[in-house]
């Protein structure tokens, strides 16, 4: 024992191996190890590896700090009123051409008539898709019915859960905000909530602390706009009549969008309470064939189709004509609405009718930003990790001056955008429309028919 602690070797009283080190060889440290090794001479942990420099805390201040440093992509902003200029973005973000990617690959359903009849003509009603526990960390959920049908409110929590064991690093907002947002969910006019939409409704909160309201408006087929409409209509009269109808937004996506302008609308024509303001996301202003450069965009939308979209609009009309302004708010009279915000990609088949709506609007003297993402999809906001999302619930959260609730630790990682990232890919990566599932599928099937093994065989993940 006494040779091997000569000699140049290790002593026993350290830890490693027991056997001579070679003499003139520096002991190999990593570069981002101080010169004393793991710890320092005094036996106590070097200062890269202190609990306030890897605390998750400190980790997503550095992801943000990292991020905040990159180059965003601007948007093409217009504002009536203002004179700005137009600023054309050079680029989308990385994670955006991914997400356009990975959707291409799939088949898009609203190309097939026949295809897109079947699948949603005399089906029973969807149900929407549950609560994400990432959205019951940060908010108190409460759900009535109003004219037979599911309203769901969502309060944020002022202070963070009791049981959660994590220390408060910043100090909650004083009091409750006052802004109670209307959320209409989009989905083609026939189908329900998905998870996505619990997504957006997550950043909503984050970002702005307001109270979220989400009804379950009847769906096409088997309904038409005037049960739709009749609806929300309610929801809407009687959260005003408990509410200050200044500090209500009535926002919505795609099919969501175009209920939201037409309650509007509605409001207008009746004398009745008018919301605050209108939040739009890829809003779906027309149901009918629109302008010619729909044929270029239609290549590289991933989700649309004309032929789907004009179809599930002819369901939404009923016996009436497409074009009804209550159908289509494009077609209506687009004066004296609420100032409004739009979100709007590039890769959507929607932005031509977008663009003409922002610019009616425009005319007939309203207040409309319309924000254009190049490069984005259909209501990208739903990728909430992508730096376009973020964007524009930052602008949502400034045009309301409204100030986020501070949450605890794990509160605030899980709703995250970064937190939330994961979650998503599970979903998408397990849906039966993703092709790389249905391929596995396949060759499972080909596999068991192969080996007529009666112990059916399924391949990991599926």
């Amino acid at each position: 024992m006494e040779g091997l602690a000569s000699d140049g070797a290790r002593s026993l009283k350290r830890p490693g191996r027991l056997w001579p080190e070679p003499k003139n060889i520096r002991p190999r440290i990593r570069p981002h190890a101080p010169p004393g090794g793991r710890f320092s001479a005094k036996g106590r942990a070097p200062q890269w590896w202190t609990p306030d420099r890897w605390s998750p805390h400190a980790l997503s201040q550095r992801w943000a700090a990292t991020q905040a440093s990159l180059p965003r992509p601007r948007s093409a902003t217009t504002t009536a009123h203002t004179g700005t200029g137009t600023t054309e973005p050079a680029w989308p973000s990385r994670s955006m051409q991914l997400v356009a990617r990975l959707l291409s690959t799939e088949h898009k359903l609203m190309s097939d008539a026949e295809g897109f009849a079947r699948a949603y003509q005399g089906r029973p009603e969807p149900a929407p898709a549950p609560i994400p526990r990432a959205l019951r960390l940060i908010a108190d959920i409460s759900s009535r019915t109003v004219l037979g049908r599911t309203v769901y409110t969502l309060v944020p929590h002022r202070h963070p859960a009791p049981d959660d064991g994590l220390p408060i690093e910043t100090t909650p907002v004083a009091g409750p905000s006052p802004w109670h947002i209307v959320y209409l969910h989009g989905g083609g006019f026939v189908n329900s909530v998905i998870g996505p939409h619990w997504d957006i409704v997550t950043q909503l909160i984050r970002h702005t602390g307001a109270t979220v309201t989400v009804p379950l408006y009847p769906l096409a087929p088997t309904h038409t706009y005037k049960e739709g409409l009749a609806f929300v209509e309610a929801v809407y009269r009687e959260l005003a009549a408990s509410s200050p109808p200044e500090r209500i937004v009535l926002a919505g996506d795609s099919a969501g969008g175009a209920i939201a302008i037409v309650t509007s609308m509605r409001m207008r024509d009746d004398g009745g309470p008018s919301p605050a303001r209108l939040v739009l996301f890829s809003p779906c202003t027309s149901v009918v064939e629109g302008s010619e450069n729909v044929d270029e965009i239609e290549r590289v939308d991933p989700i649309l189709d004309r032929i789907g979209g004009m179809l599930a609009g002819t369901w939404w009309a009923g016996n009436d004509d497409p074009a009804n302004p209550e159908v289509s708010p494009l077609f209506g009279d687009l004066s004296g609405l609420p100032p409004m915000q739009i979100f709007q990609g590039t890769r959507d088949i929607l932005m031509p009718d977008v663009k003409l709506f922002a610019r009616g609007v425009e005319e007939a003297g309203g207040d409309v930003e319309l924000r254009m993402y190049p490069g984005a999809i259909h209501v990208f906001v739903g990728a909430t990790f992508t730096p376009e999302a973020q964007d524009t619930f930052r602008a949502v959260a400034a045009a309301l001056h409204a100030n986020a609730p501070a949450y605890a630790r794990l509160q605030r990682v899980a709703t995250s955008h970064v937190g939330l990232l994961p979650r998503q890919v599970a979903a998408r990566a397990t849906a039966d429309g993703t092709p790389w599932i249905r391929h596995g599928r396949r060759v499972a099937d080909a596999w068991q028919r192969a080996v007529g093994s009666r112990r059916p065989v399924r391949l990991a993940g599926l």
